[in-house]
């Protein structure tokens, strides 16, 4: 679950702020711009969400399915330490034959449990993901947008400062974060060199190929068409890094593809 997770974040978290932005724009010209503006808003609002509820359904399944049901094996050793308990003063056969029907009946009754323990993971995660800004930050951000340009309602100059110095701050912190992170290593490449050029494999190599073959099969062409591609081959986003350093999953491989 945890490569995952990872494998997920890596596929579909590129640097489209920082890198993005200024690198497809001085490329396609300004109106590439724009469309990198559509790309952040989906990513924010539907990406995000979806990367903190797999770390969720991930955390809750180590947390809680444990505490749920046992496994078929330690169910099905339980079930013979009873039965052999019980049977002491009985034939061989007979004790052989309870620990049969005893490890049968567990391991029903886990199959049987299976089901719930996913439901009960799953309504943990939800529960979990709601508690989160940013998992309703970035749609009422989206509704309120519209709402603004549609009735032409502007910010006071002091609140729009404001906002404007809070999304500057966040992407220097989270650039100071990536590098502190890495300054704390005992090596260069914290992840190894293997797993790092695994990674990057799957960034720079697979990602824009199955970018390539989903656009072609939407119809896109031309200059929309090399946007997709270039987009997803773009570094990781520093928030992929920041997720993973708070799940405390595979930070280093994100710190790494972060500043690739």
């Amino acid at each position: 679950m945890r490569w995952v997770v990872t494998s997920f974040s890596v596929a579909t978290l590129p640097n489209t702020i920082i890198i993005g932005v200024p690198l497809i724009g001085g490329m396609y010209g300004r109106e590439s711009k724009g469309l990198m503006k559509q790309i952040l808003v989906l990513q924010f609002c539907v990406w995000y969400s979806v990367v903190i509820f797999l770390y969720e359904c991930m955390r809750a399944g180590v947390d809680g399915t444990a505490k749920i049901s046992p496994s078929p094996v330690e169910a099905a050793a339980a079930a013979a330490d009873v039965s052999r308990e019980r049977s002491q003063e009985m034939t061989v056969d007979i004790q052989v034959t309870g620990v049969v029907d005893e490890v049968g009946m567990c391991g029903d009754q886990a199959e049987d449990v299976t089901l719930p323990a996913v439901k009960h993971v799953f309504l943990i995660a939800v529960k979990k993901i709601l508690r989160i800004p940013n998992t309703y930050g970035g749609f009422l951000g989206l509704i309120w947008a519209l709402v603004a340009f549609r009735c032409g309602i502007k910010m006071p100059k002091i609140i729009d400062d404001s906002l404007f110095i809070i999304d500057s701050t966040a992407a220097g912190l989270c650039m100071f974060s990536s590098g502190t992170f890495i300054a704390r290593q005992s090596r260069l490449v914290p992840c190894g060199y293997k797993i790092a050029s695994l990674a990057m494999i799957l960034k720079f190599l697979i990602c824009p190929v199955m970018m390539l073959v989903a656009s072609l099969v939407v119809g896109l062409r031309g200059t929309l068409l090399h946007i997709a591609v270039v987009q997803a081959a773009l570094p990781l986003s520093l928030a992929s890094f920041l997720y993973a350093e708070e799940y405390k999953v595979h930070a280093d491989v994100m710190s790494t593809g972060s500043v690739s």
